[in-house]
């Protein structure tokens, strides 16, 4: 069982490239709007890479906590969503996959 600093480090690796190619991607784009939502996409990976980068800097201790938290969030925010049209399925299925995966992140450091 590989673990997780190991996940996050290929979690990392791809999501460089996704930055990389929305950011080339964006640079096309005539319309500012346009480009600044793409922009906006490779914003929110970088973010979750640099939590990564964050949690493989933590001790085994330190990063179940934050693993612990975050998955705390995350349920939290999936309560937050009462609606059941397309969106709000779409948004309590993505919480519900992100909690499941942090759960299992926990078991593995």
């Amino acid at each position: 069982m590989r673990k997780v600093r190991d996940i996050l480090d290929s979690e990392n690796k791809m999501l460089e490239q996704l930055v990389t190619a929305i950011n080339s991607f964006a640079e096309n784009r005539d319309d500012d709007f346009e480009r600044n939502n793409l922009l906006c996409w490779g914003k929110e990976l970088s973010a979750y890479r640099d939590v990564n980068v964050k949690y493989q800097g933590l001790t085994d201790d330190e990063l179940r906590a934050a693993l612990k938290e975050e998955s705390d969030i995350l349920k939290r925010c999936m309560a937050a969503v009462s609606s059941d049209s397309d969106a709000g399925t779409m948004w309590k299925e993505y919480f519900e996959g992100n909690i499941w995966y942090t759960e299992g992140a926990h078991e593995r450091v």
